[in-house]
């Protein structure tokens, strides 16, 4: 038998359409419905979580027998439904800065040009080219990732302001017809406006992410079991409040990508190539969890 050490995997690249046709229409309406669903889940959700806290707060002051009763003011008791629309909108029009301060501060993103994605993937440069010049548009502008995780997303307003973020470990990972598939993707994603809707909603998933990944790196540290174990519990519960606002775009999220892998697959007449590139991001990222423990992104 073989080693497991020993074995490489082979990939088999089957040939792309000569000739196809654009994909007949479908109806979006499923699609729009998920996108309301998604508003209202993460309104609501944001507020069940803003209300039990208050909730576990006042129990938490009353069982203490705090000297002020404090139970009854109004930072403790008020709807928060008002102020998350407000939140969810203000946000909406920062979103992308916000992502490009995250990216270039918090990931070390530095921009990528088309010259140096072209010796990775001319396909994909011809691809964004031609796109730009068909509907008239601007260019997105590109971020690459130090990582050596397979990634790549995109985030933006429609046309006019929009982003793609690419990992080196995509680009040394993927052969030149994956990149462009994946690129034909984003592309697709960035035409459609709902993708501020899941940035906003990414955008509130990063504080409890941000505090499990700071306070669960600084308890691997510690070599007090009580403080060990206050970081187990803090780095838990902010994980399960990531996950929880997470979960609320998960149906939007899942028919994004089912109608971006469709049109993917329509502007390049390569369906292997998309097949071949989410399976290598698959394998990619299990490879740097197997060697680094986690992945920077």
């Amino acid at each position: 038998m073989m080693p497991i050490s020993s074995y490489r995997l082979r990939w088999r690249h089957g040939d792309r359409a000569k000739r196809w046709q654009p994909l007949h229409r479908i109806h979006h309406r499923a699609y729009w419905l998920s996108f309301g669903l998604t508003v209202a889940l993460a309104l609501v959700g944001l507020r069940t979580i803003f209300t039990t806290f208050c909730t576990a707060l006042n129990r938490l002051i009353f069982l203490i027998d705090w000297p002020i009763n404090l139970r009854y003011m109004w930072w403790l008791e008020f709807d928060p439904l008002l102020p998350l629309v407000i939140y969810f909108v203000m946000v909406a029009a920062v979103c992308p800065w916000l992502w490009d301060w995250l990216i270039r501060w918090r990931y070390g993103g530095r921009s990528l040009d088309l010259d140096t994605l072209k010796p990775h993937s001319d396909e994909a440069v011809r691809l964004i080219q031609r796109l730009r010049r068909q509907h008239q548009w601007r260019s997105p502008q590109l971020y690459r990732l130090t990582t050596t995780a397979p990634v790549i997303f995109s985030y933006g307003y429609p046309r006019w302001f929009t982003r793609i973020v690419l990992s080196q470990g995509l680009l040394n990972q993927l052969e030149s017809d994956e990149i462009a598939v994946l690129v034909a993707r984003e592309l697709d994603q960035l035409q459609h406006g709902d993708g501020i809707c899941l940035a906003v909603i990414s955008l509130a998933a990063q504080l409890p992410y941000q505090i499990y990944w700071v306070v669960a790196d600084w308890g691997d540290r510690q070599h007090n079991r009580l403080l060990r174990g206050l970081a187990r519990a803090v780095s838990a519960l902010s994980y399960g409040l990531y996950s929880a606002i997470r979960w609320t775009s998960l149906g939007l999220a899942r028919q994004r990508v089912w109608h971006s892998d469709r049109a993917a697959v329509g502007l390049t007449g390569n369906p292997n190539a998309l097949i071949r590139a989410i399976l290598k991001i698959a394998q990619g990222t299990a490879q740097t969890i197997i060697r680094e423990g986690h992945t920077s992104t």
